[in-house]
């Protein structure tokens, strides 16, 4: 994992997850861990292992590509 200081990284998944349109436990269930564990790296409390890093960084990037494809198109709404 890259070193990165844990304020960071709780600012980076913070950041990420509300772009994502997650919540603390909507990002733990995504993750498989527990929404205490989200909301203590948020706190900055612990550093993630780098698994659990890795798996947030694919589940934010999968929830926002998600979310881009999925959201209808004004213009095709509007061509109807």
């Amino acid at each position: 994992m890259e070193q990165i200081t844990r304020e960071d990284f709780a600012e980076f998944v913070i950041n990420m997850r509300t772009a994502a349109g997650l919540t603390r436990k909507g990002l733990a269930e995504l993750i498989g861990v527990h929404e205490n564990d989200v909301v203590s790296i948020e706190k900055e409390c612990v550093r993630p292992t780098e698994s659990v890093y890795l798996q947030i960084k694919k589940v934010v990037r999968d929830e926002i590509n998600r979310k881009r494809t999925t959201k209808p198109n004004k213009w095709i709404i509007l061509a109807r």
